[in-house]
């Protein structure tokens, strides 16, 4: 049986089983503020040969634009990738700092932002976001222990969290996420459908 933790609800979880290989979701709809749920955790190795498939394809003209920020250049070049072969137009970022830059005089209609992050951490991108952008789609990836998510995430304006895919994840399972973020689907349980950069453009 694979293991579970609590974490504070209003949750995306998408885990591959290491034995058998199915992918579970697990979806909460609740706010985190709420109360708390308990979500299996399964281990694998999510990136595991995503490097070799084939090359990025060119995206069109019109493809949404995906901010990838993740410290972990495995982890940022795989699932940069995963999703340029989806069609996606993606740029990097490797910590808070350079997500901020790229935000500030970039359009983009979906960020990806992982919690812990050298300098300025997920939870600084957060912050800024939430006075400069409040309507960007945003998905938080986190390999943070649940108990210091939520001491983080009290410390923010609203106490709320974009959803949230604990790792390690299916690679698969977040762009999965990513098609729901920029179809609306979860406008129901979020605030704000896509946002326009501190420049308007």
């Amino acid at each position: 049986m694979p293991g579970c933790v609590s974490l504070p609800a209003r949750v995306y979880c998408g885990f591959c089983d290491a034995t058998s290989g199915e992918r579970e979701a697990a979806e909460v709809t609740h706010h985190f503020s709420t109360g708390f749920c308990t979500l299996p955790i399964f281990t694998r190795s999510p990136y595991t040969d995503i490097l070799r498939i084939g090359s990025d394809n060119a995206p069109n003209a019109d493809a949404p634009r995906l901010l990838v920020c993740e410290d972990a250049p495995i982890e940022r070049a795989g699932l940069s990738h995963l999703l340029r072969l989806k069609g996606y137009d993606v740029v990097e970022a490797a910590d808070g700092e350079a997500a901020i830059a790229s935000l500030s005089t970039e359009h983009f209609d979906l960020l990806l932002l992982d919690l812990t992050l050298p300098g300025t951490d997920g939870f600084g991108v957060l912050r800024f976001l939430k006075t400069h952008m409040k309507r960007l789609r945003v998905i938080l990836l986190s390999g943070t222990s649940p108990e210091r998510i939520q001491e983080c995430m009290m410390e923010l304006p609203d106490h709320e969290l974009p959803p949230l895919l604990l790792k390690p994840v299916d690679p698969e399972s977040v762009y999965e996420l990513v098609e729901m973020q920029l179809s609306g689907a979860l406008d129901g349980l979020e605030p704000g459908a896509g946002e326009k950069d501190l420049q308007n453009n």
